[in-house]
């Protein structure tokens, strides 16, 4: 479709819902609507990741970002990934339709492995491959309560893994399900055969306790290109939640799930008809209005990938974690916890051995408000690794509060990256074209890469509203990779071509950068946000580590509440052009695309239905957003973004 037609389309239906909406509305209407949905984007909210315990977004000792269920349905997200865009720093890069990798302030890769991603507190990072399979997360979107985003290293609280830092998705209880709708339903179709229909039943008795069903059936046919990228997945999800009061302020909650995601893998590894197994399992303790609260909870997952009969890997992951808030004073307040993280893992190319590992660790912060508004956080933490010893992450971070609602930030934080199974005890071949193979195996001496972040934040809160600048600059010691330990004979093979690899830690980068980000209401009923990332990494000269990143990224959004029955949301985001430096091949174009979203509610009821008319990539530029690679004959593996439409029906009873 070309984007002159696209063009008339969209301001046809404009022109259709400023029509609409004026008929129906007047300003004290948009006003009320306007109120009660500032605090979705206020710089007050709470959030917990950033320290295990409570504090307003401006408090915080980090960046943070929160993302609301509000959000979520307002932006027209078909996926987790489609709102993590427009979250400052966060560099999303898609690489088909089914392959999609995340990373914070730069270092992007396949199976980007630096940052900690949990689903209410449970790690859903895969330890064998590193990274996080974002197309087979078992959560659905209308489970999402929010999703917290914590930019910088995390380790002094998480352990390894937090590197670049935290994604923690917190979802909806059986209790705040059952209040909000008995069943909720939601049914979406897509161009390229995209389908993702959920539904939830959820009840709740008089005694507190409460119960919640959920099911979804996500699946897609690919973009279709014709380059002959395969990227087609189909995702059942089945998943239980169930909640009970103990006593005054304490409860359980218990929360189990199981997908197995059918799609070809197009990711280093190359596997046709491809299935994601997971299960996972959790039981949850927690306190609330007692003095020094205490939280633990233990959970199980495993996942596996199977193509045809072969067992390209399969991990199981026991975590158990523990940890009290205490206030020690009227103005300090310590956390302190244990945790452990227990790894059984074992896949084809780590054939015939199964690998473990564990690792302990222990945690103290703490939150001391001094005279003058002064609030000081320190913490430490100590893991003891079966494989590879132990380590020590430090961070301190000192928040000043300054007249007209403004906070100052300045930070020091460490925290270290654990190699990967694969990364420790791989042995096995790669094709490197055609009739060539090269042998890699892994290195059970490489060491954490490590990372020393240092950060200035300013921060305001203003009429409907607020507005911030965040500056970093982080060192990269002991960086993990590829390296050629032996070579192709030459001829009849070209020069420098490598016949063996093996894992090691390559040598040290660093970064530095700068986030504005802002938000506020234009009129009654019109609310802009904002962001521009500016990122400058210095890529190390060694030619196995192919990392990309944008230098230049902005993003804006434009939500306009048009009376009480429209909503019109347009979305934007520009990004640089990206490289590591090696060159054309390791190199993306800079892109622009928009996202447009119009909904309609059929009544005027607290929770109506709603009908959603989606677009992404509003005018298809149909843009890369990883390296097509050198061309060896193999399969190819990226794909260009084009414009997709979607209509989704939802609501609930």
């Amino acid at each position: 479709m070309s984007s002159r037609r696209i063009n008339a389309i969209t301001s046809a239906l404009l022109m259709v819902i400023y029509t609409q909406a004026l008929a129906d509305t007047n300003h004290k209407q948009a006003r009320d609507l306007s109120v009660d949905s500032e605090m979705l984007f206020a710089s007050g909210q709470t959030v917990s990741t950033a320290t295990r315990t409570g504090q307003s977004v401006a408090d915080s000792p980090s960046a943070v970002t929160i993302i609301t269920a509000a959000d979520i349905r307002k932006t027209g997200a078909t996926s987790i990934i489609d709102v993590l865009r427009y979250v400052p720093g966060l560099d999303v890069s898609e690489q088909n339709n089914g392959v999609t990798n995340v990373s914070i302030r730069g270092f992007n890769q396949q199976f980007s492995n630096s940052l900690l991603v949990m689903v209410d507190g449970r790690p859903v990072y895969n330890d064998l491959f590193g990274g996080v399979f974002w197309d087979s997360l078992p959560v659905m979107l209308s489970q999402i309560a929010r999703i917290e985003i914590v930019r910088g290293p995390g380790s002094a609280l998480y352990g390894a893994d937090a590197f670049e830092g935290v994604i923690n998705i917190i979802t909806k209880n059986s209790k705040q399900l059952a209040k909000a709708d008995k069943l909720h339903v939601m049914f979406m179709q897509g161009t390229h055969r995209f389908s993702n229909d959920e539904m939830l039943l959820s009840g709740a008795t008089k005694h507190g306790s409460s119960i919640s069903l959920g099911v979804q059936y996500d699946a897609s046919e690919g973009y279709g290109s014709p380059t002959g990228v395969h990227d087609r997945s189909q995702a059942p999800l089945l998943t239980l939640d169930a909640q009970t009061p103990i006593n005054h302020g304490s409860s359980i909650r218990f929360q189990a799930g199981h997908t197995d995601t059918l799609q070809d893998f197009y990711q280093q590894l190359y596997l046709g008809d491809s299935t994601f197994h997971s299960n996972y399992a959790e039981l949850t303790y927690s306190e609330t209005g007692k003095n020094s609260p205490v939280s633990s909870n233990v959970s199980y997952t495993t996942i596996s990938q199977t193509s045809g009969d072969v067992n390209y890997g399969k991990v199981g992951t026991l975590d158990a974690d523990i940890h009290q808030q205490r206030n020690i004073s009227k103005r300090s307040t310590i956390v302190y916890g244990v945790d452990d993280h227990y790894i059984k893992a074992n896949a084809a190319a780590t054939s015939p051995n199964i690998n473990y590992r564990n690792n302990v660790g222990v945690y103290l912060q703490d939150e001391t408000h001094f005279h003058a508004g002064y609030t000081l956080f320190a913490g430490l933490r100590y893991d003891s690794n079966s494989q590879y010893g132990s380590d020590f992450t430090p961070r301190i971070s000192l928040v000043k509060h300054l007249p007209h609602k403004q906070t100052v930030r300045l930070s020091y934080s460490n925290a270290f990256q654990a190699p990967t199974i694969i990364d420790s005890y791989v042995n096995a071949q790669v094709a490197l074209a055609p009739g060539l193979n090269a042998a890699v195996t892994g290195n059970t001496k490489i060491t954490p890469q490590t990372i020393n972040s240092f950060e200035l934040g300013w921060h305001q809160s203003i009429h409907r509203g607020y507005r911030g600048v965040n500056l970093f600059y982080n060192t990269i010691n002991n960086f993990i990779g590829a390296s050629a330990t032996g070579l192709q004979p030459s001829p009849p093979f070209p020069p420098d071509t490598p016949s063996s690899f093996s894992y090691t830690n390559q040598g040290n980068t660093s970064a530095y950068g700068i986030e504005f980000e802002g938000a506020s209401w234009l009129s009654y009923s019109l609310e802009a946000i904002y962001n521009y990332s500016y990122e400058c990494p210095h890529q190390p000269a060694l030619s196995q580590i192919s990392t990309i990143t944008p230098m230049h990224m902005a993003n804006l959004e434009l939500d306009d509440r048009l009376g009480t029955r429209w909503d019109l949301f347009l979305g934007s985001h520009v990004v640089g052009a990206q490289s590591n430096g090696a060159g054309a091949v390791n190199s993306v174009p800079a892109y622009f695309s928009e996202d447009l979203r119009v909904a309609y509610h059929l009544s005027d009821a607290g929770h109506p239905w709603t009908v959603s008319f989606i677009v992404q990539n509003l005018f298809g530029g149909n843009h890369l957003e990883y390296p097509v690679g050198v061309s060896t004959g193999l399969p190819p593996q990226t794909d260009r973004q084009p414009t997709t439409f979607y209509v989704s029906l939802s609501g609930g009873f």
